[in-house]
């Protein structure tokens, strides 16, 4: 004869207090990680907004002490007495914002003349410095209504004065919330907030 032998599992599954614990705990990381990421967005915004300023700085300080040296195809350099230092901000098909910095030519007659991007400087692939990928950039001139960066030149005189691009520059969170700003003045100046 064969003896059965029954097992008696002991299999009840989780009470509903400790659902509702489980549960608790999940909203709490998902709010945390909320927090995390829009402080993370935030701190990108706020970091694009001081290269930005950083980059201004560096452009009107070179516009009042640096002449204009290009370097032509045959390699002899020249100065270029009537040529300013400018930068270009743009947004790049990626989706990311670069400052290039270049030359400004008073006699050219087309942007690819008047606007001359031959400096060195060949960081992420000839872009010009990143600015940020979880930023929108907003640009609005004097006289006119905000609208998203797609190609702006900020150009200095030998006086290091703006002779094109002031105006105020908004940098928002991918969510729209307004994080910075620089407004940029004709006399070179700018005031961050």
């Amino acid at each position: 004869m064969m003896q059965h032998i029954h097992l008696k599992h002991n299999n009840k599954g989780f009470t509903l207090v400790e659902m509702i614990i489980t549960i608790a705990i999940i909203v709490v990381l998902t709010g945390a990680a909320m927090v995390t990421l829009t402080m993370m967005h935030s701190a990108k915004a706020k970091e694009a907004s001081v290269t930005f300023t950083s980059e201004l700085s560096d452009t009107a300080t070179k516009s009042k002490n640096q002449m204009v040296v290009i370097q032509e195809a045959d390699g002899t350099k020249t100065n270029k007495a009537s040529y300013s230092h400018c930068l270009k901000v743009y947004k790049h098909s990626n989706g990311n914002y670069y400052i290039k910095k270049g030359y400004y030519n008073p006699d050219g007659t087309t942007d690819a003349t008047k606007y001359l991007f031959t400096d060195t400087d060949e960081r992420n692939d000839g872009k010009g410095i990143s600015i940020s990928s979880k930023v929108t950039i907003k640009y609005t001139a004097p006289g006119a209504s905000e609208a998203e960066i797609s190609e702006v030149y900020i150009v200095y005189d030998r006086n290091g004065r703006v002779i094109e691009g002031n105006g105020r520059y908004g940098f928002y969170k991918r969510n729209g919330n307004l994080v910075a700003e620089v407004n940029l003045n004709k006399n070179g100046s700018y005031q961050a907030d």
